[in-house]
């Protein structure tokens, strides 16, 4: 999931972008529009494997202006 803003507005989150991480990408998609971010993208996981701890549309990496948040 990729959120960019252009308005240069700084915007403060009411939540953590660890938070966000596994989450499923409509939600946060959801929280993020509510947010304030008007330009935000999610974009596919191509490696999921059976056993890979990933599920179709889960939050892997969070991207806001270029500082991203990656899951462990």
């Amino acid at each position: 999931l990729k959120a960019f803003f252009f308005n240069k507005k700084n915007l403060q989150l009411e939540f953590s972008t660890s938070d966000l991480i596994g989450e499923d990408y409509q939600e946060v998609l959801t929280d993020l529009a509510e947010a304030g971010f008007n330009n935000c993208k999610a974009v596919s996981i191509k490696d999921i494997y059976v056993g890979s701890g990933k599920y179709v549309g889960e939050v892997e990496q969070v991207v806001i202006n270029g500082q991203s948040w990656l899951s462990e």
